[in-house]
Order: structure tokens, then sequence, then C-alpha cells
């Protein structure tokens, strides 16, 4: 390709337009070296809703401080937290607000931050810090939250009326297939009835061994408990203490002694039952479960998406989930296909245009050329970059 001698004269106030020129062949490869690199970038960098970079992650502290006014739950909760945490790496924000009853303190993090290690010291300084809080303190905790870890699959699980055992079925069967998907981190099911420790007291029994309810309830609620018991330094290093007396199987609650000579099993019938349901969800007139899937955090989300959309056909032929179906309520995937290829019919216009009117202007056909082959070998170094940098 000829370049104009205006051209020539402008590159070569520049050492490095200089060189180039000098060497067409060198500059060629440099220019393919780009394009391949950019070419293959475009192919393995993760399409996310929300990429890394554009919002920082966070975590909420929440502590429940029952019947105390906010001047209480700043003093006694907020305060203390806050001090544990703000000397934690890593933290750009520290936001917190005391209402009646409870407490949230918001921790922002930088983009480059490890959440799960952040997690983890967030937790154990939280624990370091509970024995501080007054005994009325309940339900002290961490809610995590990411714009990028949001689902990126929701749907809702139907069964008909007459399927046995429906719960067992997505446990046993459903979440482990959706689970072993490539690229799944997690998949949560809302909707479910958990088994629980069931105990029906017999009045009869009672009457006849001369024991009341109440003393039943109060024996086995005075000793099924846990409780953080402080720490203790050995070597240099800080061991937390927990006092464990939960119960840990239906013999040992049948065991338990009410009274001498009389345990619960002489009283009570003990056993593993379904809690009661409490709320229904149904769709299209069928029962249904709420779920959820997560991705893991590098994982390009339409391919998890059509994993994951894969794996429901195969679950529909199953001969186990006769008189199942699955409604699909939300797919991240399709509002990204949808958002790129708007982006690619505008850029490629876009482009279109800038060429038509760089020609009109300039009516030179070799600087044209050099601006439209700049475009996209442009938008190749910026795929390097967001590759590399993993940004």
């Amino acid at each position: 390709m000829d370049v104009p001698e205006a051209d020539r004269e402008t590159a070569a106030r520049h050492p490095i337009f200089a060189a180039l020129l000098r060497r067409p062949v060198t500059a060629l490869m440099l220019f393919v070296l780009l394009f391949v690199l950019g070419a293959v970038s475009y192919d393995r960098i993760p399409i996310l809703l929300f990429p890394k970079g554009l919002s920082d992650p966070e975590m909420t502290v929440w502590a429940e401080y029952p019947n105390a006014s906010p001047h209480e739950v700043s003093e006694k909760v907020t305060r203390p937290i806050e001090d544990a945490v703000r000397t934690m790496p890593g933290i750009t924000r520290v936001q917190s607000r005391s209402s009646a009853n409870n407490a949230r303190i918001r921790v922002r993090f930088s983009s480059t931050t490890d959440m799960d290690q952040a997690y983890n010291e967030l937790s154990d300084r939280l624990e370091r810090t509970k024995p501080s809080f007054p005994d009325e303190v309940e339900n002290v905790g961490i809610w995590r939250w990411n714009d990028s870890e949001m689902p990126i699959f929701w749907l809702g699980i139907l069964y008909d009326d007459d399927v046995d055992d429906p719960f067992g079925t997505v446990e046993d069967v459903i979440q482990p297939r959706l689970e072993s998907v490539d690229g799944v981190a997690q998949v949560r099911a809302w909707g479910m009835v958990q088994d629980s420790v069931r105990i029906f007291v017999t009045p009869e029994k009672l009457r006849s061994h001369g024991v009341g309810l109440y003393e039943v309830v109060s024996a086995l609620r005075r000793d099924n408990f846990t409780l953080p018991a402080g720490s203790i330094e050995d070597g240099g290093s800080e061991f937390l203490l927990r006092i464990d007396s939960s119960f840990r199987s239906l013999d040992e609650i049948r065991a338990y002694p009410v009274r001498t000579n009389v345990q619960v099993g002489d009283v009570a019938e003990v056993t593993f039952a379904r809690s009661y349901r409490d709320q229904v969800s149904r769709v299209n007139g069928k029962f249904s479960i709420t779920t959820v899937v997560n991705k893991e955090s590098d994982e390009n989300t339409v391919d998890v998406c059509r994993r994951v959309t894969d794996q429901l056909a195969q679950l529909e032929e199953d001969p186990r989930l006769a008189g199942y179906s699955f409604n699909v309520y939300f797919d991240q995937s399709e509002m990204i296909v949808s958002a790129l290829d708007n982006l690619k019919g505008s850029m490629s216009w876009g482009a279109l245009f800038a060429i038509l009117v760089l020609y009109l202007f300039v009516r030179r056909l070799a600087t044209t050329l050099m601006v439209a082959v700049a475009i996209p070998v442009s938008l190749m170094g910026a795929m390097v970059a967001g590759y590399f940098t993993g940004f």
C-alpha cells in the first residue's frame, strides 16, 4: 500500500512511526499478531451481565436486639462491630444504620479484594466481638451481595398433586443434576418443606408418669444449646471456644431424662418428619418450587445458562420425574445475547458511516483504508487488555 508523501513526513517526526514505515513487514506482523491475540481473547473472555470492576463488592452485617432503642443498638452493638471491621484490609467504605431492635452495617470492598478471604476474616472478627454484646442480642450474621454474583437462572419446578415426596425428589435428583453442570456454583430451592425432629407427646403417658408437658419442654430447652465460650491463647495462637450441648441423634433425645426414671421416650414418640407447610407456591395452577442457579465467578454466563438449559431438557426425559415440569422465569443469557447483538449492529453501522464520512472529507483511499483497518485492530487491542488484566 502506497503511503502519501505528506503522511510519510508526519510519521517521520515520530521515531516509532518512522521505524514501522521503514519495516512494513514488521508492522504487518505486529498488526496480525494483535489481531490474532484479540480474536483469541474475544473467544475466551467471560461474558457477564455485570463485569468485574463496574461495581464494588460488599457485605452486610446484621444483628437483632429485641426491645432496644436506636441509641442502645448504636452504643452496644453497632459501634463494637464498626471498631472490629474498620481495620480490615481492602475496605473502601463502612456505613451503618441503627434502628429500634436491629443494626445494619454495610461494608464495601475494593474490586480487587478476595471476597472469600474477606468473608472468613469478617466472620472471625464478628465471632470475637459477640461476647461483648448484651445477652439479648440474637440472630447475628453476614449477608454477602455482589452484582456479579446475582443468580443467572430462575426456574419453577412444577409437580402434580399426586406426586409422592416432591421435596425429596428435588433434593436427591434435580438439585444434584443441576449442581453437576460445569460452571454452576450453587443451586438453591425455595418453598421446600425440610425434615425436622418431631416430638409427639402422648397425654395419657404424661399422666401415667406424673409428668407435665411444661416439664418436658423445659428439660429439652435447658440442655440443648450451643454458646460461645470466649477464647484461649496457647503458643502464640488464639483458639475460639464454643460449648456444644446439642442433641446428635434421635436415640439421645429418647434417652434424655425428664426426671428420675422418666425419659423422653417414655412419654413421647420421637421421629423425623416433614415440617408443616406454612406457604404455598403455584404456577399455572400447579404446586411449584422456586429454584435459582448461581455460577462460578469467572465462568461465561451465556455458556453456563446454555448448559443448564440442556440439563433441564435431559431431566424432562428422566422417568423418575414423571409428573414434573420446568418453567423458566429468568435466563440471564438472553439479556446478554440481546445486548451484544444490539452492540454489534450499532458498532458495525457506526464504523461504516465513520469510514464513509472520512473518505468524503479526506478524498484519499489509502488514508481511509488505514483508518478502516485501525478500527477493528483497536477493538482487538482492547479485548487483549481486558482478557489479560481480568477487568
